[in-house]
């Protein structure tokens, strides 16, 4: 079944490119003041929007959606794959939408297996909102940690971002 939701979510990016969706989508993201104000507020912004649709999406559907914005952003900016920003942002997203599965069992299936181990092992119950009290902050500072490592640490060459004309 795996398979089968891969190839429909493959097929529903299809079409939201071939409409036009993901584009004004990716203009949105572009034409923000936190865009406009630095590479980093935008790159800060879009790993953030990676972590709201993680929290209420399946991870599949999550990643290829993220994956696919993230295409047409590198294309509207002129980045290619090989840049060293394009794969900060790949791996930003991949590890933001994993670290989102693991901080709500909404939509997300490990959480709540992991729920169900905790509650017979401690001989207790757990709910969601139980978990989710721990977990969102605890997943928070993952992510700010992640993002500063990204940022600090591995220093992608973000002066294509600073050169975006946005009045076109």
């Amino acid at each position: 079944w795996v398979v089968v939701i891969v190839i429909g979510l493959l097929l529903l990016n299809e079409v939201l490119e071939e409409t036009g969706i993901i584009r004004r989508v990716a203009f949105w993201f572009l034409t923000r003041k936190a865009a406009k104000k630095s590479p980093w507020g935008f790159t800060f912004m879009f790993l953030l929007s990676a972590f709201v649709v993680g929290f209420f999406l399946d991870v599949t559907a999550a990643q290829i959606f993220m994956l696919a914005l993230a295409k047409e952003i590198f294309d509207i900016v002129g980045m290619k794959q090989e840049d060293k920003w394009t794969k900060v942002i790949t791996i930003g997203l991949s590890f933001t939408v994993i670290i989102t599965f693991a901080v709500t069992p909404i939509c997300h299936t490990l959480p709540i297996l992991f729920m169900g181990i905790y509650s017979a092992i401690a001989q207790t119950g757990i709910n969601w909102l139980s978990y989710m009290l721990i977990a969102v902050p605890v997943g928070i500072i993952i992510w700010l940690a992640m993002y500063y490592f990204l940022k600090l640490v591995i220093k992608p060459d973000v002066s294509k971002l600073q050169k975006i004309d946005f009045s076109k």
